[in-house]
């Protein structure tokens, strides 16, 4: 028997603990993956400040990989397709933080916007995300929706913004789940 050939039946027999359950050979799969897992993570990691959240996720996408892999034809080795997958994961996880970070939520820029402990870059960079919200603001909602909009920015309460209004509150409910529906969108 060849090398490689050995070496896919250990993956193939650590593979099938792993789906019965087996912490230990998960382990050693982690072991014996670990270089791939470790290349992976330091080309997609560039000194982020998630390196500890893309090596859990790798590691998740690899116990995904041992789950779901099908050896029938032999035609994907367990590597390859472990490697695809976390490569995968990983570029999801990055581009849902990517618009994390730029995304800057309503609540961010509501309550404690001007808070006494933040620093003056954060101050600056939370200041500059509130600027480009009302600029999206101002082309993507109703003239309702940007009252509501700014009511909310004030922090005034549901109840308090629909007497304001002359709607009732689902009404103005509804108003800011649909602010924060075409916000989150038009920053795409």
């Amino acid at each position: 028997m060849k090398q490689d050939e050995h070496a896919q039946k250990e993956i193939e027999a650590l593979l099938i603990k792993v789906r019965n359950g087996d912490e230990d050979a998960f382990s050693a799969l982690c072991d014996r993956f670990s270089p791939m897992l470790g290349a992976l993570l330091s080309q997609f990691s560039g000194g982020s400040a998630y390196e500890a959240e893309q090596a859990q996720e790798a590691s998740i996408a690899l116990y995904r990989a041992a789950l779901t892999y099908a050896s029938a034809d032999g035609a994907v080795t367990f590597g390859l397709y472990a490697r695809i997958c976390v490569r995968n994961a990983l570029i999801s996880f990055l581009r849902a933080h990517h618009k994390a970070a730029d995304a800057c939520s309503l609540d961010e820029l509501g309550a404690g916007f001007w808070r006494d402990d933040k620093s003056p870059l954060d101050t600056l960079i939370t200041a500059e995300a509130a600027a480009d919200i009302y600029r999206r603001a101002k082309t993507v909602l109703s003239s309702f929706e940007r009252r509501v909009f700014e009511l909310y920015m004030e922090e005034q309460s549901v109840e308090r913004m629909a007497r304001e209004l002359g709607k009732s509150e689902k009404s103005v409910r509804n108003a800011i789940q649909r602010v924060r529906a075409k916000l989150r969108g038009s920053a795409s």
